[in-house]
């Protein structure tokens, strides 16, 4: 009983943990940049925007990426649209590198001594 009640107050601790997670880029900025912006324009940034909240931040960045090529964009816009893709790029390439603290391979096995 005891061994339950504790593991369930464990699994609820560490998922509490994933619901402060800091977004990877600031939406609010791109929005506000985009204040002004045409319809489609503007319908193009929220689908960037809905692919951050579902989690697939590739997704949003290869969006970002297209959008920053186009010409329509005014200066603002494509400042604040790069500011967001050099976050998507740092937060994945911290999601897919190893830990700093995890050895990058085990420690070499010792050489065996002749007659053993």
């Amino acid at each position: 009983m005891f061994s339950c009640l504790a593991m369930t107050w464990l699994a609820l601790v560490l998922s509490a943990g994933g619901c402060a997670q800091k977004p990877p880029m600031d939406a609010a900025v791109l929005e506000q940049a985009f204040t002004t912006a045409p319809p489609a324009d503007q319908n193009s940034l929220a689908q960037v925007v809905s692919a951050v909240q579902r989690k697939d931040y590739a997704g949003a960045l290869a969006m970002l990426q297209l959008m920053q090529t186009q010409p329509q964009f005014s200066p603002g816009q494509k400042e604040a649209m790069a500011r967001a893709i050099q976050q998507l790029q740092a937060f994945l390439g911290a999601a897919t590198s190893p830990a700093a603290d995890a050895p990058a391979s085990p420690p070499p096995a010792p050489a065996a001594k002749p007659g053993e």
